[in-house]
């Protein structure tokens, strides 16, 4: 699957996704996974190839929907991306709360945080709280959140629109 530290995608373009691409990637993978046959005749789902994700990105970029540091406008990306789903607000915010689980038709990125490091990294989860999608493979923080030495500091939750 789509990995942010791919090499041939960090050299087609500026964007540093090898270091935050982990949110945005996260997205584009739900846009991926949801998507079955049907659905993509029907031109729906993404279907990831590097130059149209490149050139998303580009566009993205200058609507406004992605920053340069990959700061992602989770409702654009989902639209675009085909993904019938946007991101839940309560409370005014789209970061949930940790104790937050899904509902029907939902899915989640969730922002764990590894302590000994200091670092944050996105990752898909499902209902129970395991990772389905690591956009770095087996990245040091799911190691650590596996052996119960990182924790779920928010969630991103996406309800089904259609």
């Amino acid at each position: 699957m789509i990995r942010q530290d791919d090499t041939l995608l960090n050299a087609m373009s500026d964007l540093p996704f090898k270091e935050y691409g982990c949110a945005l990637m996260c997205e584009i993978y739900l846009g991926v996974m949801w998507a079955s046959e049907r659905e993509m005749s029907q031109g729906k789902g993404y279907d990831f190839q590097r130059e149209t994700f490149i050139a998303d990105c580009d566009n993205w970029r200058s609507s406004g929907a992605l920053s340069k540091e990959l700061d992602v406008n989770w409702n654009k990306v989902a639209r675009d991306i085909g993904l019938p789903y946007r991101i839940v607000i309560e409370k005014g915010t789209h970061r949930l709360p940790p104790e937050r689980h899904l509902k029907d038709k939902e899915f989640q990125v969730v922002l764990l945080r590894n302590p000994a490091t200091g670092l944050g990294h996105f990752v898909v989860m499902n209902k129970y709280d395991q990772v389905v999608y690591d956009p770095l493979g087996k990245s040091v923080t799911v190691l650590s959140y596996e052996y119960d030495m990182a924790f779920i500091e928010s969630r991103r939750i996406f309800r089904r629109i259609k």
